[in-house]
């Protein structure tokens, strides 16, 4: 079954292009909607997630950055301690 239904079906739905209601997607950005339910997951297990949006947009592209890092193998000692560091964290902050 697919997620998505066309815009078209839900206006011909409405009444068509003669209907007083138009459907756009002007403002839709998967991206964004996508980073918000990562950050409504996140905060049901991590306190501080659940308090301030921000620690879990850092998360995520501290994650990320991490991953780059590690691909490119530059200071493997700086970014291994720097993944411990923000490992270490997470787990007080989940306990």
């Amino acid at each position: 079954m697919d997620k998505h239904i066309p815009l078209s079906d839900f206006q011909n739905a409405l009444g068509g292009e003669a209907s007083k209601y138009k459907i756009s997607a002007t403002h839709h950005n998967e991206a964004a909607e996508q980073t918000k339910s990562f950050l409504e997951s996140y905060a049901m297990y991590d306190i501080v997630a659940k308090q301030r949006n921000v620690c879990g947009y850092a998360y995520a592209f501290s994650e990320l950055v991490l991953g780059l890092v590690f691909s490119t193998e530059i200071k493997t000692i700086l970014t291994n301690t720097v993944t411990f560091v923000l490992v270490a964290v997470s787990i007080i902050w989940i306990l």
